[in-house]
């Protein structure tokens, strides 16, 4: 048949309530109250004995990916993003904060440099020790700007002399 199903709640409020890293030892102190799948309490069944035991935190692995970007020469830098994966090539991770604003405010800035080019972008964030974060910088490519060059036509007659075109640039 199946396996009996059970739940077993400690009086003990002396237990650690932890929400930062570490080690927390405790052992949990009667009376016990065993509950069965049907929510009936059959403490009488058992004689409990509870060996102190350990409640370890430790830090949630994040992967803060910045996005790459692009623009042309002479344009103004876009808006630049990043994002929390839950996984990169290698390694799972979690991909949400516990709390939205646990790594402080999350800035990107990047290298410095208008020419066409490679520049990386960078996230600046508060560091804290509930979290390893892995990050990834991203790349700002600048492309050579584009040029659009109207020509006016010109119409002459061969005199055996140079002549010219006029171009706009737009």
């Amino acid at each position: 048949g199946d396996e009996a199903q059970f739940t077993v709640e400690a009086a003990n409020e002396d237990a650690p309530i932890a929400a930062e890293i570490g080690e927390y030892s405790f052992v949990p102190e009667g009376p016990f109250t065993v509950t069965d799948t049907f929510g009936n309490d059959v403490s009488a069944w058992f004689a409990i004995t509870w060996e102190p035991t350990t409640l370890t935190i430790e830090p949630r692995a994040m992967y803060l990916k910045v996005n790459d970007h692009t623009k042309f020469y002479g344009e103004e830098d876009p808006v630049f993003t990043y994002q929390f994966v839950a996984t990169d090539s290698e390694n799972d991770y979690v991909d949400t904060l516990a709390d939205a604003d646990d790594l402080g405010e999350i800035t990107l800035t990047r290298e410095e440099g208008e020419d066409v080019g490679e520049y990386a972008i960078i996230a600046n964030y508060e560091e804290n020790p509930n979290y390893n974060v892995t990050a990834e910088d991203g790349t700002l490519s600048i492309a050579a700007a584009k040029i659009v060059v109207d020509v006016e036509s010109v119409n002459v007659v061969y005199d055996g002399e140079p002549h010219s075109v006029e171009l706009r640039f737009a």
